[in-house]
Parts: structure tokens; C-alpha cells; sequence
């Protein structure tokens, strides 16, 4: 599996204050069957870590796990807040996209309100062709009463990428239900871990997919955490996964009230 959203550069912001916390974090996602995964940093303003030191910090980690016997390829990226990304020039965003190609940019969703110019910013990055991946939006309560404003910018390009904890209960059921929901609605492309040291059992991939087919059997699961990540770190912007049958989709949302 491929972890689009992992929070593992040592000392670079809260998910791993050391390297001995980063290996721990880069060693629960081997355990859970992921090969490969961005590395993302959190940016919420132009004082967030500058990429050659991040790219350093990185660089040290990925050789601390080879000599731990550590297999995971980390591709360096940033969790840029959206807030903040809407008011920057698509020149100054690049600084903060994925890896070398400068064509991914994951903006982190807020956790309370949402901001005007989102749209606006979506079509900017697009007109650049630039893929924006909007981290957790199934976690902001606005998104949560209001499911339309993210339905917009899907239809715009907006990569949907929900997470482990969110699927799996830990930020409540008005977070489980938005994802769940917008899986249904055929506009979610990517699950992945948003993995911190300080809630390392809350991330697990292979947990979360299994329980994904489980109340979801006619959905492809696997695309969203193999052949979309696998097309997004190709500079390819994934499709939501869709094709659930109708009778498929009442079912699904009867066991979702229970789950």
C-alpha cells in the first residue's frame, strides 16, 4: 500500500518530536503492509521548516531505516492549511508541493469554518496544473452540515483524501459518517494514515480497509490506498472510487448507522 499522508520527519513538526519516535512511526506503517508514503510537514505559515532542512532531516531518517532493515520509500511533502494557501500566489505554493515534479499540493481542511476563497484557489492550481489534494475534510464541522461546498470542489479537481482515524471512530461519529457519506457519494479518492507518534494506534491502513470492504463489499477499497496513490505520485490526478449499485448503497448506509 502507498500512505498519501504521514507525519513522520523527525523533530519537523507533531508527529515526530525525534528520530526515535519517526522510526517508531515508519515501523507501525511497514507492519501494516504500506511500502511507500509521503512525508508530509505541516505549513501553516512562512514559518513552517524550509525544505532543505526538511529534505535533511528526511534524508537521515531514510538511513536510519535502511540500517534498521526498515523498507519505506518517503517522498517529502507538505500539509499546506488552506486557509493560509488561499491567500498565496500558486508561485509561493509550489515551494510547499510533493516531491520534485511540483505538481501535488495537499491542503490540510480547517477544523472549524471554511474559507471563501477555496474555490477560487482550486481553479488557480488547476489552471496551473497543479493536483490539490484536500486532506480530512470529512473532520471540519461546516463540511460536515454542509456537503455540497466539498461536492463543488470535487467537480472542480479536488482530490478527496479522508483518513484512518476518521474511518475508524477516534474523531467522533459526525466524522466517520462525513467520510463514510462521501464515499458513497463516489468523491473520495485516497485513504490514508495521518499517522503521528502520538497516536500510533490510530493509523493502521490495513485495519481501516478491511473494515472498509466489510460495510462497503461492492466498492473497490484497494484504489484507494494502491493504484490512486500509485497514479497521484505519477503527477496522474486519481478518481474518486464510484460503482456502487443502488440496492449496494442503502445497504452500506443502513450498516454505517450502526457502525
Amino acid at each position: 500500500m502507498i500512505d498519501t499522508h504521514m507525519h513522520v520527519v523527525p523533530g519537523a513538526d507533531d508527529g515526530a518530536a525525534d528520530m526515535a519516535q519517526a522510526v517508531a512511526v515508519a515501523r507501525a506503517a511497514v507492519d501494516a503492509g504500506v511500502t511507500s508514503a509521503i512525508a508530509v510537514i505541516h505549513a501553516t505559515g512562512p514559518e513552517c521548516l524550509d525544505r532543505s532542512t526538511a529534505s535533511e532531516l528526511l534524508a537521515a531518517l531514510q538511513t536510519e531505516l535502511r540500517e534498521q532493515g526498515l523498507v519505506l520509500d518517503l517522498t517529502l511533502g507538505y500539509e499546506v492549511d488552506l486557509s493560509w494557501a488561499c491567500a498565496l500566489e500558486i508561485s509561493d505554493l509550489v515551494e510547499y508541493s510533493v516531491g520534485n515534479d511540483h505538481r501535488i499540493i495537499i491542503l490540510e481542511a480547517p477544523y472549524v469554518g471554511w474559507p471563501r476563497g477555496s474555490q477560487d484557489l482550486v481553479f488557480r492550481l488547476r489552471l496551473h496544473d497543479m493536483i490539490p489534494v484536500l486532506a480530512h475534510p470529512e473532520r471540519n464541522p461546516h463540511i460536515q452540515a454542509h456537503p455540497e461546498i466539498l461536492t463543488a470542489l470535487v467537480r472542480q479537481g479536488v482530490v478527496v483524501q479522508i483518513t484512518v482515524p476518521s474511518v475508524m471512530g477516534a474523531f467522533g461519529g459526525a466524522a466517520r459518517r462525513t467520510a463514510k457519506r462521501h464515499l458513497l457519494r463516489g468523491e473520495v479518492a485516497l485513504l490514508a494514515s495521518d499517522a503521528h507518534y502520538h497516536r500510533l494506534g490510530r493509523g493502521d491502513l490495513r485495519h481501516a480497509v478491511k473494515r472498509l470492504k466489510q460495510v462497503m463489499p461492492n466498492a473497490s477499497i484497494d484504489l484507494l490506498v494502491k493504484e490512486n496513490p500509485a497514479l497521484l505520485m505519477g503527477g496522474v490526478a486519481p478518481q474518486p472510487v464510484t460503482g456502487l449499485a443502488s440496492v449496494s448503497r442503502l445497504v452500506a448506509w443502513l450498516r454505517s448507522l450502526v457502525w
